[in-house]
Parts: C-alpha cells; sequence; structure tokens
C-alpha cells in the first residue's frame, strides 16, 4: 500500500465547501500522472495521464479518513524509457490544471524525531536495515518542520541503525548527515524505472490517500 495526502489545494476546497466558502464540485473524471525526481511530469513514449472515472467503484467509501482505488489502474504501455516514477498525482484535467493529491512512491511510513544533539533520528520500532533506500515527508502543518539539513521526496541511505534510531547518509555508506531539529515521517523507497514496453500499474487498494 502506497499512502498520499491531500494537497493544499483540495484541503483548501474542502474547508471552504463545509465552512462558508463556495461549493466545490467534484470532477467528474480523475487524471493520474506519472511524476519523476522534483515533480516533473513523464512526457514522450506514448504517455498520457491515466482518466479514471471518479465514482465509487474506482473509488469506494473512504474508512477512517482513507480511500483507497477500488479498480486496477493501468497507463499506456510505454514505448520508449519513461525513466524513474517516484510519485503519482492526480489532476482535475488531462494536462494542466489542479493537482489534487499525491501518493509518494514508498512504502508504509513511521514517524521520527531528531533532538539535534547528534545526527541520529529517533524512531520506535522503525525496522529499517543498513543500507536501505527511504524517502522523508513532513507532518502536518502545526507540527515541526523536517529537520534542517533533510528535505522531502529526497532519497537517503540508512546506517547506524539499532532498534528505535538510525542515522540518513546522501550516499550509500556515506557519512552521517547532521539532521538538526526536527520531526517527520520516514518510509522506505518504491519508486518504480518504466522501460520501453512496461506498463506501469497499480494493483486494487495500492493507492491510499489519506485526510490528515
Amino acid at each position: 500500500m502506497l499512502n498520499g495526502q491531500y494537497t493544499n489545494y483540495l484541503a483548501n476546497a474542502m474547508l471552504d465547501h463545509v465552512h462558508g466558502g463556495g461549493n466545490y464540485t467534484r470532477p467528474a473524471t480523475i487524471y493520474l500522472a506519472a511524476l519523476k525526481a522534483g515533480d516533473v511530469e513523464v512526457t514522450g513514449g506514448s504517455y498520457a495521464r491515466l482518466a479514471v472515472t471518479n465514482n465509487s467503484t474506482n473509488f469506494p467509501a473512504a474508512v477512517n479518513r482513507a480511500k483507497a482505488n477500488g479498480a486496477v489502474l493501468a497507463f499506456a504501455q510505454a514505448t520508449a524509457d519513461w525513466g524513474l516514477i517516484v510519485a503519482i498525482a492526480a489532476y482535475d484535467a488531462a494536462s494542466g490544471g489542479n493537482q489534487l493529491w499525491k501518493v509518494p512512491l514508498a512504502g508504509n511510513e513511521k514517524f521520527f524525531l531528531a533532538d539535534g544533539s547528534d545526527n541520529t533520528l529517533n524512531s520506535e520500532d522503525h525496522g529499517l536495515t543498513q543500507g536501505q533506500r527511504v524517502t522523508l515527508a513532513e507532518l502536518s502543518a502545526d507540527a515541526p518542520a523536517l529537520p534542517v539539513n533533510l528535505a522531502a521526496n529526497t532519497v537517503y541511505f540508512v546506517r547506524d541503525v539499532t532498534q528505535h534510531s538510525f542515522k540518513l547518509s546522501a550516499t550509500d555508506g556515506g557519512s552521517a548527515i547532521a539532521a538538526g531539529y526536527g520531526a517527520g515521517r520516514v518510509a522506505t523507497y518504491k519508486a518504480r524505472e518504466v522501460y520501453d514496453g512496461d506498463t506501469l500499474s497499480f494493483a486494487i487498494g495500492d493507492l491510499t490517500i489519506f485526510h490528515a
């Protein structure tokens, strides 16, 4: 299961819809985009955003503030290399448009806290292993930000692992990054390389959107 969240655009639209703002009209079709590093959308190689009818078959009722895809989602077969896909984003238009949510291609997330006294990130029973690739994400807006020397949507390597803590490096076996104070979410990296002839697809329940 890959977890994502609403963008600020959609979160603000929902708040305004419920509390004193204009009514939000949900799009009849959701368009899924394949993103590479830096939120760069794929181009060429027969790529197009995947049009998904916005109904209860494709997006069944939410449970515990989470909604997952209820059908297999498959892009057109690539006719050239698309590169490394690091996230799937939903838009309200076939090109351009407003981004509604984004799901990084990462595993289950764990909370971590860095107190700034050394390079250690503390996370109870995190389950990470030496050399594993991970990415980080911010917490909610009212929570501490990521440590100053770490960034979201960047691949890091795990080192100095204990049951409840770890450090990060920019390269496999590299020096530990002096993280500084902060907090966030850490997840194993599951980006997908799409080559000529591949079909990028997601099974039922693979893409889950949380409303924090």
